[in-house]
């Protein structure tokens, strides 16, 4: 978080979700085997409604875990049951 730009976008972020009721939650990944061990452990942190990846761009394999947890993730919900197809 060393960029001015990153720092405003993070308080504009922020700003919106704190008016919306909901929390920020940083994970800094300076290096691949931070981005493995992320994407490693992803399964256990099923608490998220949302990701923002800033600086760099998700592989394919990466956005198709991401893309599959939250698919599982909301089969489960009441919301996703209910909603129409």
């Amino acid at each position: 978080m060393h960029s001015w730009f990153l720092g405003v976008a993070l308080s504009g972020v922020a700003t919106l979700l704190r008016e919306a009721g909901l929390d920020l939650l940083l994970y800094c990944v300076t290096n691949m085997r931070e981005r493995a061990e992320f994407f490693q452990r992803l399964p256990a942190r099923r608490n998220a409604d949302a990701l923002l990846v800033h600086s760099f761009a998700l592989p394919l394999e990466e956005r198709a875990r991401l893309l599959a947890e939250t698919r599982a993730r909301d089969a489960g919900s009441a919301w996703a049951r209910s909603a129409p197809s």
